[in-house]
């Protein structure tokens, strides 16, 4: 039985386009049944090539993906690593954000909140996140991270203002926010996202607001109340602190909420023409 295959196009809407591409043979044992031909399922009389909105049938669930559709293409051999950069506080503006973020808990207690709360080692700034990469290309990002950032200098951030995402309907995360992030921030997440994409990740367009994650926020239940609570840690302002280097962070899911670890770093230099040297000395 002649099919074909379904090839993914990039989107230029709200669905997905499609194309037909080379023929592909299929298995002339193909359990119709499990297709749901039979009785009078809504599949009864249609092939299975069907363009629907319907996840794919077995057959096809294994057809490789397109760079659109993950952030990177890791051959189905080699491993992954799920990795994401950031900056992350010292230590003395960790211990300001955990203090605030044990009484924003301590408001959440007189709520129906249900709510998973970031520990103070895993406060961070997130950049950029890559998802799932191949590990010969998390090496090639280690090795050339160095001098990547090695011209942009240190800067400060003031972190300020509680808030949540999104701003309609319940809310599903905390965070600690950013005051006018210097133009260092940005510059820093322009050169580690053309790192990324120089190994395959494809990032999209995103708006970037730069924050501190505190809660994820379980279900819509006591969200309402907690919001208006919020209200009151709207102008909570902590200190300034300053940003010395980059983090790229692996994040490690499964058996609970996703821990991190970090997976290189690298000094942010201002660097003249010996910094650069030195720098790219490492990246050899």
């Amino acid at each position: 039985m002649e099919a074909a295959r379904i090839c993914r196009h990039r989107r230029c809407s709200s669905r997905p386009s499609f194309e037909i591409s080379e023929p592909l043979r299929l298995e002339t044992s193909l359990n119709w049944d499990h297709l749901g031909r039979s009785g009078n399922s809504p599949w009864r009389g249609i092939a299975p090539l069907a363009f629907s909105r319907r996840p794919l049938p077995a057959p096809f669930q294994d057809l490789p993906l397109t760079s659109e559709q993950s952030p990177t293409l890791p051959p189905s051999s080699e491993p992954g690593v799920r990795l994401f950069f950031c900056v992350q506080p010292d230590a003395e503006m960790r211990e300001a954000m955990a203090d605030l973020s044990s009484r924003l808990q301590k408001a959440a207690r007189f709520t129906p909140l249900r709510a998973t709360w970031m520990e103070p080692d895993a406060f961070h700034v997130t950049l950029h996140f890559l998802g799932e990469v191949p590990e010969s290309a998390a090496k090639a990002l280690v090795k050339r991270l160095p001098l990547a950032v090695a011209k942009i200098p240190p800067f400060e951030l003031d972190f300020r203002h509680v808030g949540y995402f999104p701003k309609v309907g319940p809310p599903t995360v905390v965070w600690l926010g950013v005051h006018k992030a210097p133009p260092q921030l940005e510059l820093l997440r322009q050169a580690v996202g053309g790192l990324a994409r120089s190994v395959g990740a494809n990032l999209g367009e995103k708006d970037f607001t730069p924050h501190v994650t505190y809660a994820r926020l379980k279900s819509a239940k006591g969200t309402n109340v907690f919001a208006k609570m919020l209200e009151t840690y709207k102008f909570a302002k902590l200190d300034k602190c300053t940003i010395a280097e980059v983090t790229l962070m692996q994040s490690i899911t499964g058996g609970g909420p996703a821990h991190y670890k970090t997976y290189a770093t690298a000094p942010l230099l201002g660097a003249g023409k010996d910094e650069l040297d030195a720098a790219e000395g490492t990246s050899d």
